[in-house]
């Protein structure tokens, strides 16, 4: 019994470190899709993350701008009140052809840890329209630094998490399991 009071909370502990040390709300759905091609400008873009978001003013952020830089969107990107995984901004009508820059960033609830990066459509009613990339993979225990504009430092995190989480359930087996010298 002895062993299972003290084991479970260890272990408990060395799955949850990992979760905790990765805990960032990056986007998991993207609208319009990543790479997309559109026929007709869209009239928001919009991001759904895979936590919930801060609410609070400028902690997250969703600007478009064009190949010269300039910016399309018509205000800034709000949070949903009702849906705090959701970001969308409004663009400008009619949007000429061209390529565009989705740039994001976001807060996570859950620990205050930030994200960032980019994605990219393209409005040519001259071309066949292409859907992109609009479901995206959850993020995994070492996301590409590449992958949809998304920091990469969360991996070093992630290995000293791991790493304290192995140390301590190395250290209760070793109390448990050491010869005893009575």
């Amino acid at each position: 019994m002895r062993i299972v009071a003290i084991a479970f909370p260890a272990l408990a502990l060395a799955v949850a470190l990992p979760a905790v040390a990765l805990a960032h709300a990056r986007p998991v759905r993207v609208t319009p899709g990543h790479g997309s091609v559109l026929a007709v400008s869209p009239a928001l873009v919009e991001i759904e993350t895979s936590e919930d978001m801060e609410r609070t003013t400028g902690a997250n952020e969703l600007v478009v701008t064009d190949t010269s830089g300039r910016t399309v969107t018509t205000a800034p990107g709000t949070v949903e009140a009702a849906n705090r995984r959701k970001l969308s901004a409004p663009l400008a009508p009619s949007l000429p052809t061209g390529d565009y820059t989705i740039r994001w960033k976001t807060l996570s609830a859950a620990d205050g840890e930030a994200d960032e990066g980019t994605f990219t459509f393209r409005v040519d009613p001259a071309t066949t329209p292409l859907a992109g990339r609009s479901e995206l993979a959850l993020p995994t225990a070492v996301p590409p630094a590449a992958e949809n504009g998304g920091g990469g430092g969360a991996h070093v995190v992630f290995i000293v998490a791991f790493a304290a989480g192995v140390a301590v359930v190395g250290a209760f087996a070793w109390f448990i399991f050491r010869p005893s010298h009575s």
